[in-house]
């Protein structure tokens, strides 16, 4: 099982690490560069980016909603069962994966390709400071649930 965990867990990080650095990239580089474009320009290759991207977004937060939910059910629920922490490593977990479900609809949003999304992405410093705050919030909880049984050691 040491071998599935460590396959689990690179995915899982890994996937994190390209839809979390997409999200930075986005909001640091690549919007402040389509700002200077003429509007037409600019969501003509918003639409572009879109139509390219959105199948990568997609299999990323699949790759995250699988790799986490294999992971917290085969080895989190039993390595907690019967500790003090329980049911606050339980509701922390509950509360990043909803979180999460709230980041994956707001990458989605920003991803999706054709005119019905524009108005989405003509606002999307907005929503990309939405979702990095997401995004930090996901780490915070990720670290406190990582080190939450030695908190009671």
């Amino acid at each position: 099982m040491d071998a599935l965990q460590i396959v689990l867990r690179v995915f899982h990080i890994g996937a994190a690490l390209a839809l979390g650095g997409a999200l930075v990239y986005q909001r640091l580089a690549l919007g402040p560069a389509l700002a200077g474009l003429e509007d037409g320009t600019r969501t003509a290759l918003q639409q572009r980016l879109a139509r390219r991207w959105v199948g990568v977004a997609a299999a990323g937060i699949a790759l995250l909603l699988v790799t986490g939910l294999v992971n917290f059910v085969l080895f989190k629920v039993p390595a907690v069962r019967g500790q003090p922490y329980t049911g606050l490593y339980h509701g922390l977990f509950g509360v990043k994966f909803l979180v999460g479900l709230g980041l994956f609809h707001v990458g989605l949003l920003l991803s999706l390709p054709g005119p019905r999304f524009d108005a989405v992405r003509a606002r999307a410093a907005g929503w990309l400071n939405w979702a990095l705050g997401l995004l930090a919030l996901i780490v915070v909880l990720s670290a406190t649930l990582r080190y939450l049984p030695t908190f009671y050691d």
